[in-house]
């Protein structure tokens, strides 16, 4: 991709990307792509650029889709897209009103239909808007992923972005987020960072969703299958269920999770609604959030290994006092690139994993936390995203004690 210009590709098909101008743009490449089909075709940004989406020259934003060559793109390839620290975002001289009622220039970012397959690795996805009447048209503001669509988010950031339903991310497919962040995004009903439905498959490592809010489930609302390792979920706010998470016929697997410094008016960080929910949580921490930590039908909730709360509303959690939790502030703690809760000296957290059971819900070694920062550093791993570094003196001093 040679301009930040948003222009369709002049012959989808032969091979070239080139728009009316002979330059390769972002919409040109990926009209290309997908006129070609298979793949994976690669399209490289240009490292740092931002690429402001604006072309809707068909009305009616993402409600009107012919293809990628208007309004949101559309994949239906499969794509790797190498970001290169390149932002793609809608122009922010588009309005977005969350209305039900399409407007022109009211676009998602992403769109995977079935069959595509996308990958994003380095790239910052904002300001989508999926907004008009009816399903998929109020779903995903950054990204809509369709029933057999295939999208990995890696290194990536998606933010600012708004949606009836999935603020960040509508999922209907397979979504796989590696050391990524889901933050400051908008659900107008359900699901303000990331929506996940009925029948897919969504797996988030070593990544963090952070300051979302919508009615129900303000970081996440998940009704599929949805797995969670080494990743931080905090800052996010529902006004009616679920600050963090609400499940609701969904199975939800957590391991090496903080979940702290949500909110909500009335209820709970992770609410369990009625129905056939299957949560099981392992090493993790849940503490520091509005009103109760654990909400619904708390029943549902299988606890193993050793998980720490600030109140008893989470049933097998060994409860704590917030000063014996000990969090300190949502911040990027090097060597990380994602927000992360570090652990304060004195954490009830510090090697509060007994030996043997420094594995995921899978009984997989986890041999990392969020950061890439080794564990254990102590005697045994830490609970929660966070494992404390151990300093060099710690380290040295059992040596030398050794060797005399």
């Amino acid at each position: 991709v040679n301009t930040t210009d948003d222009t369709a590709d002049a012959n989808p098909g032969d091979g070239v990307c080139a728009d009316s101008s002979g330059r390769c743009s972002l919409r040109a490449a990926i009209m290309e792509a997908n006129a070609l089909g298979g793949g994976p075709h690669t399209i490289v940004l240009q490292a740092g650029q931002t690429y402001a989406l604006s072309k809707d020259t068909d009305g009616g934003g993402h409600q009107t889709d012919s293809g990628a060559d208007n309004d949101d793109l559309d994949i239906t390839s499969t794509i790797i897209m190498q970001g290169n620290g390149a932002t793609i975002h809608r122009g922010q001289s588009l309005s977005c009103t969350l209305n039900n009622t399409a407007q022109t220039g009211e676009f998602r970012i992403f769109e995977v239909k079935s069959g595509g397959d996308l990958t994003l690795d380095s790239v910052t996805v904002m300001h989508g808007c999926a907004d008009g009447s009816g399903n998929p048209a109020l779903d995903g503001g950054g990204i809509y992923v369709a029933s057999g669509g295939k999208i990995r988010i890696e290194n990536s950031t998606i933010a600012l972005n708004s949606a009836t339903f999935g603020g960040g991310i509508r999922n209907r497919g397979t979504v796989l987020i590696t050391n990524s962040t889901i933050s400051r995004n908008n659900s107008g009903f359900s699901g303000g960072g990331i929506l996940v439905d009925s029948g897919s498959t969504m797996v988030i490592t070593g990544s963090t969703i952070s300051e979302n809010s919508a009615e129900r489930g303000g970081g996440i609302a998940n009704s599929g299958i949805l797995t969670i390792t080494n990743s931080t979920i905090s800052g996010n706010s529902a006004s009616v269920l679920g600050g963090a998470i609400r499940t609701i016929d969904g199975v939800l697997h957590l391991s090496f999770v903080t979940i702290a410094s949500n909110g909500t008016s009335n209820s709970s960080a992770i609410y369990v609604s009625g129905g056939q929910e299957v949560i099981n949580i392992k090493n993790s921490v849940v503490g520091n959030n509005t009103n109760t930590n654990c909400g619904g039908v708390v029943s549902r909730i299988s606890a193993t290994g050793t998980n720490l709360a600030t109140d008893g509303s989470c049933p097998g959690f060994t409860q704590v006092t917030s000063a014996q939790l000990n969090l300190g502030p949502l911040q990027v703690n090097p060597p990380g690139t994602t927000a992360t809760h570090a652990l304060l000296p004195g954490s009830a957290a510090i090697d509060a994993v007994p030996p043997g059971q420094c594995t995921d819900l899978s009984d997989n070694p986890v041999s990392q936390d969020q950061r890439g920062v080794t564990r254990p550093q102590g005697s045994n791993c830490d609970a929660g995203a966070f494992e404390q570094e151990v300093s060099g003196f710690r380290l040295y001093l059992p040596l030398v004690l050794r060797m005399h």
